[in-house]
């Protein structure tokens, strides 16, 4: 009945759990073919599909060790090479405690020599959310796998059953960004930069960048042998003592071929939203297990003082432990690349219009929602010869600022001029005080002069909506 009815030029996959090595696995299957005997062809029974990303939450990778095989699965582990892929690890996972998903992660990391990745690079993402579980991610498993959250600031978002609303909001953020931004033109690498940003996904700009990964150490104890003569561990992993305080930093230089440092940058200062603390983890059954997770940091080689000329002969890059008392760190993946700024289309120009002075909304015309009420009003109105959002085409940017954030939903902000509704936004810089909604020429010049606008969630009359301000066109 939906023969011919779905649009499978630009898919994308969810799996949670098992399932989540259940949609990478798909994936491999569709891409380079079944190697079970008898197995269907499934490019011929679902011709023309292009999967352009996959998210997973808390998975598997039983496949690493040979558990799944054909005809299930393909033989060894899975991976994503090809497609955009991102994985959400729950800091505090009783059920797949030792967050193997991030094996994944690691191994395409590794695999830049990949034929199918080389052919077609796509973004690859990892990041963990503290204080959540294994099951509350989804509304059928409702008893905790975890007895809780141990580590500074790891506070649990879930109770012992009946699940975490705390904990769905954290999912849907990630899962609805991840998506609205690879699927967002439909071809392949046309991501979303403001979607996928919050990924901290680079390769979207022309600035180099020096780029790692960092964690604080844990203490591995020795296995002591039991009255049997088998090994086993006494103790469970613990932070490593020389991390006293509750996060550590240090200072990150440039040097020259002559010996010329450049001045120093706080690592703090380039871990955004974030901190080098931790490690974290959860109790399970009253054991606890602590998981350190490498975090990225990425610095713009300009942001680094007086490194102008010593850009031009770099030789190395300095770690200096001279910010932090005392401490322990992993530190991985020292390399160069890109930054995550959205792309700066060739020949691309910012030209103002004329803008109607507006006033925030007075009361009783406010958005409220759950969290609250905010005012907003149209704070620019500009053309722009060639528009990152309409694939380089020329447009009309629209740009709302509001007194408070935003909420995040599941329905898409939209902005109602007259009887027409337009859906094309972002929220430039990450800024979700501010949202752009960009049009097309024809359809701006359509918008009689000095129409009301207004903007609600979702496209039903029955959400609350509010007054913006007046659409004015150039004079």
């Amino acid at each position: 009945m939906l023969n011919g009815k779905l649009d499978l030029s630009s898919v994308g996959l969810f799996g949670h759990s098992r399932g989540g090595e259940g949609v990478r696995a798909a994936y491999v299957l569709y891409r380079d073919g079944d190697p079970g005997p008898s197995a269907p062809d499934w490019k011929t029974r679902i011709p023309g599909m292009t999967i352009q990303g996959i998210f997973e939450v808390g998975p598997t990778d039983f496949g690493r060790s040979g558990a799944s095989g054909p005809p299930l699965a393909p033989p060894g582990a899975v991976d994503a090479q090809g497609t955009a892929w991102a994985v959400l690890l729950p800091m505090c996972d009783g059920d797949v405690s030792n967050l193997q998903g991030v094996r994944p992660f690691d191994r395409m990391m590794m695999s830049r020599g990949n034929p199918t990745e080389k052919a077609s690079p796509a973004p690859k993402a990892t990041y963990s959310v503290w204080g959540t579980n294994h099951n509350y991610y989804n509304t059928e498993w409702q008893t905790s796998d975890s007895d809780g959250c141990i580590g500074s600031a790891n506070g649990a978002l879930f109770p012992p059953a009946t699940g975490s609303s705390g904990q769905t909001s954290a999912g849907l953020s990630g899962i609805l960004a991840f998506f609205r931004g690879v699927l967002a033109t439909g071809t392949a690498g046309g991501y979303l930069p403001d979607a996928i940003r919050n990924f901290d996904i680079p390769g979207f700009g022309a600035a180099t960048t020096l780029e790692f990964r960092v964690a604080r150490r844990v203490v591995i104890p020795a296995p002591l042998k039991d009255k049997n003569g088998n090994c086993h561990l006494v103790t469970p992993l613990r932070t490593d003592p020389l991390n006293q305080g509750a996060t550590t930093s240090f200072s990150i230089l440039l040097e020259g071929t002559d010996g010329t440092m450049s001045g120093p940058v706080n690592v703090q200062d380039h871990m955004v939203g974030a901190s080098l603390a931790g490690p974290v983890g959860m109790l399970t059954y009253g054991a606890p297990t602590i998981s350190p997770i490498l975090q990225t940091v990425r610095i713009a080689l300009g942001d680094f003082p007086n490194s102008s000329g010593i850009l031009r002969r770099l030789k190395g890059v300095r770690f200096t432990f001279d910010r932090t008392a005392s401490g322990a760190i992993y530190l991985a993946n020292i390399r160069f690349g890109k930054t995550a700024t959205p792309p700066v289309l060739p020949g691309a120009t910012s030209t103002p219009l004329a803008v109607d002075s507006w006033p925030p909304a007075p009361a009783g015309r406010t958005l409220r929602t759950q969290g609250g009420t905010f005012t907003a009003s149209i704070t620019s109105i500009r053309s722009v010869a060639s528009s990152p959002a309409r694939n380089g085409a020329s447009g009309v940017e629209i740009e709302i600022s509001s007194d408070r954030p935003f909420p995040t939903r599941d329905a898409m902000l939209t902005l109602q001029v007259g009887r027409r509704t337009f859906h094309l936004s972002s929220h430039p810089d990450g800024d979700r005080t501010r949202v752009v909604f960009t049009l097309g020429d024809d359809e701006f010049a359509s918008i009689p002069d000095g129409s009301g606008a207004s903007i609600r969630f979702g496209d039903s009359l029955s959400e609350p909506a509010v007054e913006v301000g007046r659409i004015v066109h150039p004079r």
